[in-house]
């Protein structure tokens, strides 16, 4: 296996965050240094005429890009431990995710909620502000409910590592359906449904919106979803939530906000549907709340 690394300033490391979480798959990984201002682009790849294609492509795109400056030869342990080096375990409001390989290393307050994840190659691991958007959210939904969500009902569209729809379940949710249309996706959440003993509990379907939600009313949507797809689909998005309900919009890079903001906007006054809306950002990416009046 061949390591390709450099390092990137902050702002750079945006533009390349963004551009991965579009892609099915990257092999690139970004790793913030700490006590630093800088991130660390590592690259893991089969062979070297991988590695040099991916690179050039890669370089292509963003020509700010600075010169390769670490090149090697890796085992499939030393391949694992700095990717592992990328996912730190997250905690807000009594709710924990904790890589698998931490699970003995972190204490965790009893009779709080805790998800272990082993993310694989799938997007949505806490460790970025999208995931953690639209877990915000969620939490908000449950307090305005005083915490008596046992008969709501959830859908996570595009789940990734299934984290929100897990945590959504470990939470109190009485019905919780994820989807994604990635295959690889759907097989790392049954993993983790398996890992955290959550069987049952929670309904995976590889699918995009238009299959996944049809027909389907429930109480909160959480769409972590790159901006096209979720104008593309503002009208299956607005009609899965029943009156009362909120749709959340995460995955909405900075440079999108008002054109996603507009375009939904108009999407409801076109169906007829009613609705509050308002935004919140963490570093470069935003959300959008939108809450179904009755």
């Amino acid at each position: 296996m061949i390591l390709l690394s450099c390092q990137v300033s902050e702002d750079l490391a945006d533009l390349l965050e963004q551009y991965f979480c579009e892609l099915e798959h990257s092999p690139w990984m970004l790793i913030r240094m700490e006590e630093e201002t800088y991130f660390r682009l590592v690259g893991y790849f089969d062979n070297h005429p991988q590695a040099e294609k991916d690179w050039r492509y890669l370089r292509s795109r963003f020509t700010v890009l600075p010169e390769i400056t670490e090149k090697k030869e890796v085992d499939e342990e030393s391949w694992i431990n700095r990717y592992r080096e990328s996912f730190r375990p997250w905690s807000c409001r009594g709710l924990h995710w904790i890589p698998l390989w931490m699970r003995d290393t972190v204490d965790v307050p009893v009779g709080e909620a805790v998800i272990f994840i082993e993310p694989g190659l799938a997007f949505g691991t806490g460790d970025h502000p999208t995931t953690r958007l639209c877990t915000y959210r969620m939490l908000d939904f449950i307090d305005s409910r005083n915490g008596e969500i046992s008969d709501c009902s959830v859908v996570d569209a595009g789940t990734g590592s299934g984290i929100l729809a897990l945590s959504a379940a470990r939470l109190g949710f009485g019905s919780v359906f994820g989807f994604d249309i990635d295959p690889n996706a759907i097989q790392v959440c049954a993993k983790n449904l398996t890992l955290n003993q959550l069987e049952g509990q929670v309904k995976y379907r590889q699918g995009g919106v238009e299959d996944c939600l049809k027909g389907k009313r429930v109480d909160l949507v959480l769409a972590n979803i790159e901006s096209d797809i979720l104008c593309r689909n503002s009208s299956e998005l607005i009609e899965a939530i029943k009156p009362g309900g909120v749709l959340v919009l995460g995955g909405i890079f900075s440079c999108d906000i008002d054109s996603v903001f507009g375009h939904f906007l108009g999407s409801g006054e076109q169906l007829g549907i009613r609705f509050t809306i308002d935004c919140r950002e963490e570093g470069d990416w935003w959300d959008l709340a939108l809450r179904s009046l009755v």
